[in-house]
């Protein structure tokens, strides 16, 4: 097994990510985050195959990140209403400080629809696993947050129906973050102005019922 070391993956990362939130994932390689680091490129094939899983891992590592953040907003004592606002700049900000991290996610989106793609960059196994890894964190909490809605609004949807509402919410997420990335507070007030519309229109067929 190859030799690693406390504490230095962590620093691969670290640098890594830095470096492909200010370059684009071409401009980023090994031998220069290994001159970085002060260690071989060998080292880093310690602990990564390639930049592929280079580059995978760093999304999540820093998506982790942004999941603890997403956690705190979900599990405040905060309404729902301000749960639900705070979540949806939350993501918006994260995009947004990630920079070109941020903007390759909406790449790996498109190419992992794609099963036949022939580009070199990112392999689609990488894709499915990270847009999954994305998919289910952000459904998770959402999902918390739309049961809280529910009571608000007296209501209660099936779980087919949530979740279309939920992929609906992280759809409409990521494409306005695509086109108007440091627009945050707009975007967060359209998400926010669907959800409830989507909710006060079922209190009223209910009410009518």
């Amino acid at each position: 097994m190859p030799k690693q070391y406390d504490g230095l993956e962590k620093k691969i990362l670290d640098c890594a990510e830095k470096k492909f939130i200010h370059s684009s994932y071409s401009e980023v390689s090994m031998r220069k985050i290994a001159k970085d680091l002060n260690i071989s490129v060998g080292t880093i094939y310690n602990y990564y195959s390639n930049k592929d899983h280079l580059f995978i891992s760093v999304l999540k590592y820093s998506w982790d990140k942004t999941f603890s953040i997403l956690k705190e907003v979900t599990n405040s004592n905060y309404n729902v209403g301000k749960k639900l606002e705070l979540f949806l700049e939350s993501i918006f900000n994260e995009l947004n400080r990630r920079n070109g991290i941020g903007r390759q996610i909406f790449k790996i989106q498109e190419m992992a629809l794609k099963p036949n793609h022939s580009g070199n960059e990112i392999k689609n196994s990488s894709q499915n696993e990270f847009t999954k890894f994305i998919q289910d964190n952000l459904m998770n909490h959402l999902e918390k947050l739309l049961k809280e809605l529910e009571n608000k609004y007296k209501l209660q949807l099936d779980d087919n129906e949530r979740d279309k509402l939920i992929l609906s919410i992280i759809t409409t997420a990521f494409v306005l973050c695509n086109q108007s990335l440091n627009q945050v507070a707009e975007n967060t007030k359209f998400i926010l102005e669907l959800v409830n519309g989507f909710y006060i229109s079922k209190s009223s067929k209910a009410l009518v019922k």
